[in-house]
Formats: C-alpha cells, sequence, structure tokens
C-alpha cells in the first residue's frame, strides 16, 4: 500500500541481498567518467603531503566506488570523496587539462559525401550577459556514514551562449568535391579571409550596380530631351 516493493536483486537472491545494501549501494553511486577528489587515509595529519588524490570513477564493488588514476592509469577503491558532476560536453581531461584523448568514433564518411553540398546559416547572436556557465554542477560527497549532494545554482543556465545556426544538406552537387556555403541571418554570403581567421561579408554590389544602371538611364534621357527636335508652332 505504501509503494514499497521488493527489488529485483532482492528476488533473485531471495533476500540475501537486503533492502538496506541496495539502497546504500545506489546512494553511493557515481556515473563512470566523474573525476573525483578521494581522500587518502594513510596520510596522517602532521603529514606535509597532499591528502586527498584524483580519481577517475571506473567501476563499483559493494557500495565502494573504484576509481582510475588520471596520470598512472593505476585503480584503487574508497568511500570517502568527492565527485564533480560537470557540465555538458566536458570530460574530465579537459576538466583536468589533460591531453587530448583519442576519439572513440570511426570514419563517418562514405564515398557519396564527396559531393554533398552543405549550405550553414547563422542566426544573429543573443546577448548574455553571463560569464559563462561553471564547469562544475553538483557535488556529491560521501564519507563512511553519509552521502551528500551539493547542487550549485547557475541561473543563466537556460541562456543561450553564442549564436544559433542551422545546416542544410542540399544533397549531391554536380561540382568536383565537396561544397560548404556560409550565409548569415540576412542570408548574405561570408568568405573565409585566412588572414585574420574569420568569416567575413561579401561586399554588397547590388546598390552600387543599380546606382550605375540609374546614371546611365538619367544621362541616356538626358541626351534624347537635348537633341529631340523642339516642336513647330
Amino acid at each position: 500500500m505504501d509503494g514499497d516493493q521488493p527489488l529485483p536483486i532482492e528476488l533473485i537472491t531471495r533476500g540475501r541481498y537486503s533492502r538496506r545494501q541496495i539502497y546504500r549501494e545506489l546512494s553511493y553511486y557515481v556515473m563512470p567518467g566523474t573525476p573525483a577528489l578521494v581522500h587518502q587515509p594513510q596520510i596522517k595529519g602532521s603529514t606535509l603531503a597532499p591528502k586527498v588524490r584524483w580519481g577517475i570513477t571506473w567501476g563499483m564493488y559493494r557500495e565502494q566506488l573504484i576509481f582510475k588514476c588520471p596520470f598512472t592509469s593505476s585503480t584503487f577503491r574508497s568511500k570517502s570523496f568527492t565527485a564533480f558532476h560537470l557540465k555538458d560536453n566536458m570530460n574530465y581531461g579537459q576538466f583536468l587539462g589533460l591531453a587530448a584523448m583519442p576519439t572513440t568514433r570511426k570514419k563517418l564518411a562514405i564515398p557519396g559525401d564527396g559531393n554533398d553540398r552543405v549550405t550553414v546559416h547563422l542566426m544573429p547572436a543573443q546577448k548574455s550577459h553571463a560569464k559563462g556557465a561553471p564547469p562544475v554542477m553538483q557535488l556529491h560527497s560521501c564519507d563512511e556514514n553519509n552521502v551528500q549532494n551539493i547542487y550549485i545554482n547557475d541561473p543563466d543556465s537556460h541562456e543561450s551562449e553564442g549564436a544559433q545556426q542551422s545546416i542544410r544538406l542540399d544533397g549531391p552537387s554536380s561540382e568536383l568535391g565537396r561544397s560548404v556555403n556560409v550565409l548569415n541571418h540576412s542570408n548574405q554570403q561570408l568568405t573565409p579571409d585566412p588572414s585574420v581567421g574569420q568569416q567575413l561579408q561579401q561586399p554588397d554590389l547590388t546598390y552600387k550596380c543599380d546606382q550605375d544602371q540609374s546614371g546611365l538611364i538619367a544621362g541616356a534621357l538626358g541626351c534624347l530631351l537635348y537633341t529631340s527636335p523642339s516642336p513647330r508652332d
């Protein structure tokens, strides 16, 4: 009636794995790949050496977390740590300033992709008064007897950072090789300038051409009016 039902592991083990132990293990759970500062109990208080070390959550044994050292790749276990839940699109290597990790993604291009024409439309950038989202969004602090979650408030997390863009794939083109066109929000094409490393807007020659055509038409009309015979009385 109160919604408290037996858990799957409890049913499989027929009660040998208690519900209290399952809840305890779930409270210590941290997503694999999360960086954490792990307490070193062998370091005494009078020692000048660091009392914590960096570890990356790698697995779990009962309520103990298995950590992997990001510098030596050695593994160790602990229940006393503070985990740092990072923001989206940031891994522990970027957070700790390590070298770029090799990607696990295989080759995504197929033979027909070389003739695609891609058009990128850049939308106007939205003004944001935020200085940038903090890299740490949540702290997961654990010790032998207590588990605590600390959420870091980010009031500007819903605001957009930078310019929005939309990408349209037009399909295979008749040109050799791939073609990529970059357009701004006014549908004006941008050309790359290697000297400054930016996309620059091409000068709009339409207004100049219209002025030239208007000048030619006005000059032609003036010549016709000047050379036309005057009407006789």
